[in-house]
């Protein structure tokens, strides 16, 4: 498990099968550390991407449970390209950035539906 924050708004897609995803990066600072932060590249599919990209934004503390995954592309220029992200399999949203405005509509059965660790856990939003 891995508990950090969003660098960026998640970005969604879908594939041409017609199965949803979302990318996200989460910041996580190492421990006992000021200053080292490592950024982990993390992937979500159908339910759990349509959670995230909706309830989720840049600076969100989340808690990401998962299993690691490789994979290799070709980019544009026919390199190919190989990549080692986090396939969420579970998701708490643990708090909001600073720089938004409370959301009293996002409620614990939201949470619980897309796979949260901690389903007695009532956020404050």
């Amino acid at each position: 498990m891995i508990t950090g924050r969003l660098t960026k708004e998640p970005t969604s897609a879908t594939t041409q099968k017609g199965m949803r995803y979302c990318n996200v990066v989460v910041a996580v600072q190492r421990p006992n550390t000021k200053d080292q932060t490592d950024f982990f590249s993390c992937v979500a599919w159908q339910e759990k991407a349509d959670f995230i990209t909706k309830y989720m934004h840049k600076g969100d503390l989340i808690g990401i449970t998962g299993m690691l995954q490789s994979r290799s592309y070709q980019d544009k220029n026919g390199q190919t390209k190989n990549i080692t992200e986090i396939f969420i399999e579970l998701v708490d949203y643990l708090q909001k950035s600073n720089n938004q405005n409370t959301n009293t509509n996002n409620n614990h059965q939201q949470q619980e539906a897309f796979g949260t660790t901690t389903p007695e856990y009532n956020p404050p939003f």
